[in-house]
């Protein structure tokens, strides 16, 4: 160890720091500078990351050490892990855990009551109609003798998604019609289409590039998201054709609809969806390209909710309140928690600083979690 403090040349101090830079330095000096939570070393510029929550971690203690899948630290300490990645302990109550196997949901979520079930499990398992409990065998459950849930429409065995309507349950397609309502502006409509949506929809390549070439200038001109690097745009005539499952929109009841393929660069829509809400897909997906290009990697919601985001603000512009509230209210703890959680950081800092947050956000800080929470 030195004399005394290479910063402020104090030789009283009775403990001195270590720095990432192989300096010595007292408390006062290194009051403003983090410290690694693994090894407690002062992080001087460019010696480790910190982030908005306080924690902190040098590089030497980062080496070899996997990165959580939500918010992109090092995981010393994992909660969950699969074939994305892992989550970190710290990051472990942003998410439910299924009823079933419980693995925490990362994506899409099937609530019950208290109970919530991942895709895999819910899509396995139809649920009992009284209690929520997955019934693995026969038409009954066990727990409490209820009945499996089935759809008032069809009479299917619904496993993955349900709506309620006067007290029956129904798959999604088949609540619009008995709700009739459009199953995209949800304008009354008797079919589960209403006429305008019906009428002007998205069926060959010319419609859909200069439709994306009106949403990529709404993007650039309101919002200051441009891209430069190349990317393809791509029309699906069935929603096999698109080249993996990677996104939903929750309130359609549809696997796929809008897709960005990162590895190959393209953009993807489903044919014969309604111009309005080609759209809004349309910016969804145009912002994960943007944010491929601009944004460190991000924790889903952060990912999800600010591309959600675009999408509510599109929708909005183009006179569909119902569909952006329906955005606003989607039960889900990725895109409909990541858009409110947008929303409040955009009261908080303003549009156009909103954005620019983006290009550095990996995480949502614990203050925005918590309004967020409050609001569902």
């Amino acid at each position: 160890m030195g004399q005394g403090c290479n910063f402020c040349g104090d030789t009283e101090s009775p403990e001195l720091i270590l720095t990432t830079r192989n300096l010595w330095g007292c408390e006062e000096c290194l009051a403003s500078v983090s410290r690694c939570c693994e090894c407690a070393i002062a992080i001087e510029a460019g010696g480790g990351k910190s982030w908005e929550d306080g924690l902190a971690y040098c590089h030497e203690c980062s080496q070899g050490v996997a990165l959580c899948f939500c918010c992109g630290r090092p995981a010393f300490e994992v909660a969950a892990e699969d074939e994305r990645g892992c989550i970190c302990i710290f990051c472990e109550g942003n998410f439910p855990r299924c009823h079933s196997c419980d693995g925490l949901v990362y994506s899409d979520c099937l609530t019950f009551g208290a109970k919530s079930y991942c895709a895999q499990c819910a899509a396995r398992y139809p649920l009992c109609l009284d209690c929520g409990e997955a019934v693995k065998q026969g038409q009954e459950c066990s727990a409490c003798g209820g009945p499996v849930r089935a759809c008032g429409g069809c009479c299917r065995v619904l496993s993955l998604r349900w709506h309620i309507c006067d007290g029956w349950w129904y798959c999604p397609e088949c609540f619009w019609e008995a709700m009739c309502l459009c199953q995209f502006c949800l304008e009354p409509a008797l079919d589960g289409i209403c006429e305008e949506c019906a009428r002007e929809r998205i069926s060959d390549m010319d419609s859909l590039s200069a439709l994306f070439n009106e949403v990529r200038a709404f993007c650039a001109e309101e919002l200051g998201l441009e891209v430069s690097q190349p990317f393809q745009l791509r029309l699906a005539h069935q929603p096999e054709e698109m080249p993996r499952r990677g996104s939903d929109t929750y309130f359609l009841g549809r696997s796929v609809v809008g897709l960005w393929d990162p590895a190959a660069r393209q953009i993807w829509l489903g044919k014969d969806y309604p111009v309005w809400f080609a759209a809004a897909v349309l910016a969804h997906e145009f912002t994960h390209v943007w944010q491929w290009q601009h944004c460190p990697p991000q924790s889903p919601d952060v990912m999800e909710g600010f591309a959600c985001w675009v999408e509510w603000r599109v929708a909005h512009n183009l006179g569909r309140a119902a569909f952006a509230e329906n955005l606003f209210r989607t039960l889900c703890p990725v895109y409909g928690r990541g858009l409110r959680r947008c929303l409040r950081l955009e009261e908080q800092v303003g549009t156009l600083p909103l954005v620019e947050r983006m290009k550095s956000l990996t995480s949502f800080s614990l203050w925005t979690h918590f309004l967020a929470y409050l609001d569902g």
